[in-house]
């Protein structure tokens, strides 16, 4: 059964409910065991209060309560997962999105790049959460066939095959089961409140000789950057190695190899399939992690983040006024906890749909990229700052001469 042929109906987000209107504030649920373990007890140690939907941008108009929602991390000591202690509904976050993945050069050049090593001619290639189609096709132009599963209905009509549903086990029986060849699910698995449910989905789309490539940003990239600013309601889970391959072991998979990314501040691959066996990169993995993930590293995390924000909050308080450079859910948890003193005048951002809009949780606006950099106001703040290698180079190059701030990994100061 080609999937074309599936009633649309039966797959949109609407027949799931999604469409209908989210009561605000949503009903959240806690959650007080592991997700992929199940183990109780888990370890409360960073607490960014209480925060705006990351992603929930606000009209200039609108002088309706924002809803705000705990944003508190937790760790296992099983199996090494961090997870939120509340879940917000996921019709709250994702029935409309105005995050576009097209926008950011790097990652267009980081979907070709993995395209590239992993498509085959007629290959069967399923991409979860594709967003705005950027990395299928990228495999269809490399004559793959290619599809999009996106729960989000904004990009219903972004030009590209895609199914407008939830990925769950129950999809995948009525469409993909046994036919794909590769699936790539990048930075979705930790927003999956049910992990298993979503891997087992994945198990279940592969063929005998498949493959699944999974990336996820990494726990300890994050504790070695203080990527606070990742930490976000949208991102339930915080991923290990451990975990990742306890997830995928439970629903028989195997997990083959771990690469290090250096996307969204430090991320993993995960190589998997129905069978062969684990790479040496694995097991150096699982060692680290049972050596590092200890209660202290937690800990120790928590109170640099504390000293970090102290530290961004007081830098870009004495060089107000300022503007910064991309409204992406880290801009909203960054400003959420610095001081109002703190904030900047506008916020830069090249998404058509971000425009004219306002960074949750302030009455920040959110601007277009000046015509003409050359010209711009300053001095800027990077809080795309995962990106910054690749933006300062180019706001250079288009003749903006001040002064740019990036306050992570380590807060610096580029000046021409």
């Amino acid at each position: 059964m080609d999937i074309c042929s599936v009633p649309v109906a039966e797959l949109t987000s609407r027949a799931l409910g999604a469409s209908l209107p989210t009561p605000t504030p949503a009903r959240i649920s806690e959650r007080r065991a592991c997700r992929v373990c199940g183990r109780t007890g888990l370890l409360r140690y960073v607490d960014l209060g209480e925060q705006p939907l990351a992603n929930a941008l606000r009209e200039p108009g609108d002088v309706s309560s924002e809803a705000r929602y705990p944003l508190v991390l937790q760790a296992c000591m099983g199996c090494k997962l961090s997870q939120l202690t509340h879940v917000v509904p996921k019709e709250a976050l994702y029935t409309t999105y105005a995050y576009s993945s097209g926008v950011s050069a790097g990652w267009k050049q980081h979907c070709a790049a993995l395209a590239q090593e992993y498509a085959r001619k007629d290959a069967y290639v399923v991409d979860i959460a594709s967003n705005d189609g950027t990395l299928v096709r990228e495999f269809t132009a490399r004559g793959c066939e290619a599809y999009g599963v996106e729960p989000s209905e904004s990009f219903a009509n972004a030009g590209y095959n895609v199914r407008t549903a939830w990925w769950t086990h129950h999809l995948v029986q009525r469409t993909f089961a046994g036919r794909v060849d590769v699936l790539t699910a990048q930075n979705v698995l930790g927003h999956a409140d049910d992990v298993h449910d979503f891997v087992k989905g994945i198990a279940t789309a592969l063929n005998e000789q498949g493959i699944a490539i999974i990336e996820v940003p990494y726990v300890m990239a994050m504790f070695e950057a203080l990527a606070f600013d990742t930490i976000y309601h949208e991102h339930l889970s915080y991923w290990s190695v451990t975990a990742l391959n306890a997830v995928l072991r439970d629903n028989g998979l195997v997990l083959r190899d771990v690469q290090p990314l250096d996307v969204h501040g430090g991320s993993i691959r995960a190589i998997v399939a129905k069978f062969g066996r684990s790479s040496d990169a694995v097991t150096r993995y699982l060692v680290t992690e049972h050596h590092d993930l200890r209660r202290s590293a937690y800990m120790q995390f928590s109170a640099r983040v504390t000293r970090r924000i102290a530290e961004i909050s007081a830098e870009l308080a004495q060089n107000t006024p300022y503007y910064g450079f991309g409204a992406a859910a880290k801009a909203t948890v960054m400003l959420g906890c610095l001081d109002v003193r703190a904030f900047p005048r506008a916020v830069f951002d090249a998404t058509p749909a971000k425009q004219g809009k306002l960074i949750p949780g302030t009455k920040v606006p959110i601007e277009a990229t000046p015509a003409s950099w050359a010209s711009a106001p300053g001095p800027l703040c990077i809080f795309a700052w995962n990106w910054a290698g690749d933006i300062i180079p180019q706001l250079r190059s288009q003749g903006y001469a001040g002064a740019i701030f990036v306050p992570l990994p380590k807060p610096r100061w580029d000046t021409v």
